[in-house]
Parts: C-alpha cells; structure tokens; sequence
C-alpha cells in the first residue's frame, strides 16, 4: 500500500514535470548575479538564495541568521526592520516571510518608493510551502513572484526543487519497506519540548520511514513530562541540536529521561542531529530527513549517503 508520504512526493514531482535525469541547477552567474544585492529577513529564504548559487549576493540578513555568509549587517526581524541599516547596504530585492498582517509599513513605502523590490512569503509549515515558495509554476500556493521568479532564476529554483522532491522520494524508498518506529524528535529539555504534527518535521517522518509519537498532540510544540514520556513509548529519541555535541551517558540533556522504561533508552537508541540547519523549515530539508533516515535506520545508512551524493553531482 502507497503511504500518504510516498503519494504526497509523487504527487509534487509530477507537478513539476519529473523526468529521468534531474537537470543541473544554472546557478546565476555572470551580469546577472553581479547585480543583485538581496537582504535576507528569513533564514529560511537565505538558505534557499544560498542553494540557488546566490549566496554571494545577500547583503543584509534578519537577527539569528543560520544560513548566510556571515558577517554580514543585521537589519532586525519580520516585525520590526531598521530602515537606516536596511538602506544602507543598498538592496535591490528585500525578501521576507510575513504574517496575516504584511510586511512593516515602513518598508513597504520604501520598496513603493522604488527604493527597492520587495517580495514577501508565508512561514512554510509544510514541505509543499516550502516548494511553492521557491518555485511553483500554477501560482496556486503562493501571491505574486516565487523566489526563483523574483531573483530572475526560475530554471535553477525549478531544477533544485525537482531535487529536493526526488531525494525525498529516493529516501522514502529505501526506508518503506522496513519497519516504522515512533520517534520522538526533541527540540527542548526544560522542559521536554518536540516537534508535534502540522510541522515540516512530522513530514519528514514519514520520509524517513518512522512516525511521530507525538502525532496526536493538540499543539505544533508539545511539552512533555515524565508520566507523558512514558505513555508516549517511543523506539528512538532524536534531539534536534544544531552545533551541540553527541550525548553522552550523564548527559543532562537526558535528565527528563533517566530511568524511563521506554524502548528508547532501554535500547540506547537516542540520536543528536547537530546540523547547523538542524531546524530550519527551507531547501535544507533534504539533508536533514537523509540524518534522520541514517539514525532511525543504520541498516540503510551507506545507500542514503549514496543517494545524496548522487543528488548533488547534479548541481
């Protein structure tokens, strides 16, 4: 039977017309990248101008930047942006994920003004949204220019969101056909804090052949006690880390775990995942899901780290 992971991939690798061979990504290059000077109010949207080969081009980014070159001059957040600091790298495209409520208006003047293009974006909570930002053909899923249209790069974001899409798939094959374990993905330990449902990665999952076993929590971030942890059972805890070290036996990460009769840690199976983009929701994803896959199914390791060195000889 076809998992509703495996039908989702399938069905947004035919929306972008998947062929046998993944097209290489046309990175910018020449006048066209020379002329850019883009800021960044969304790690995420850097990771994505940074995988379109344009990373080179970004300016300015937000506070708690993850993805960009560093160094590089803070302009503040989504809500409150320092016009003088944003000015002054003298932006030709300003790029922001935004809520219900818009883009500040100050900085909306200033793009109306000429000053600038302004793009704005949703907050992805979905591996779809993350695709209908950097490139959707139907415009059904995001308002006005994809990243890659607003950047002047449409085949590159095309070809690298092909990529992604088919790397899910690849990864999704190699782990359908094993067993499913519940997973715990931990994202804080005072208190215990996990990835629940309606999240990227609750999707990545299912991609990584596993299930959340915090799927059926009422909010996004649930926060879990001892008694919680022990009704919850999971096989295998991840924690979600970027740059922190492995655990290690009296690790006071796993105070809230100690001495639980959960297979989990009777097994010794508890992973750190310390990507830098550990938690980023963006073209990232894909490198995190294939450490996912690599801890909940050691056995599958060598051919994901096949399968994704063979996804980027295509860049």
């Amino acid at each position: 039977m076809m998992t509703a992971t495996r039908c989702l991939c399938l069905l947004l690798l035919a929306a972008v017309g998947c062929s046998e061979e993944t097209p290489p990504i046309q990175h910018a290059t020449g006048n066209q990248a020379d002329t850019l000077r883009i800021v960044t109010v969304a790690p995420a949207l850097s990771q994505m101008v940074v995988d379109l080969g344009l990373g080179d081009s970004i300016v300015g980014v937000a506070e708690y930047e993850t993805a960009a070159p560093e160094g590089l001059p803070i302009v503040g957040n989504y809500n409150d942006v320092n016009t003088e600091m944003l000015l002054g790298t003298n932006p030709t495209h300003v790029l922001m994920m935004v809520g219900h409520g818009g883009p500040p208006g100050r900085v909306s003047d200033l793009a109306e003004q000429g000053l600038f293009e302004l793009h704005t974006f949703p907050f992805v909570v979905s591996i779809k949204q993350i695709c209908a930002v950097l490139y959707d053909d139907t415009g059904a899923d995001v308002a006005g220019p994809t990243l890659g249209g607003a950047l002047g790069v449409p085949e590159a974001a095309a070809a690298l969101k092909l990529r992604m899409l088919k790397q899910l798939a690849g990864i999704s094959s190699l782990t359908g056909p094993l067993d499913k374990p519940t997973v715990l993905l931990v994202i804080g330990t005072g208190p215990v804090m996990v990835c629940g449902p309606r999240t990227v990665h609750d999707e990545l999952l299912g991609f990584a052949g596993a299930v959340n076993a915090a799927a059926d929590a009422a909010v996004t971030a649930p926060e879990y006690g001892r008694e919680s942890l022990i009704a919850l059972s999971p096989d295998v805890v991840i924690f979600l880390q970027p740059d922190a070290p492995e655990i290690e036996a009296d690790d006071p990460r796993l105070k809230s775990f100690q001495g639980l009769p959960i297979p989990a840690i009777e097994d010794g199976r508890v992973h750190v995942i310390n990507h830098p983009l550990a938690l980023l929701p963006s073209t990232s994803i894909t490198t995190i899901c294939a450490e996912m896959a690599k801890a909940i199914h050691p056995q599958v390791a060598e051919q994901i780290d096949a399968l994704m060195a063979e996804g980027e000889t295509h860049e």
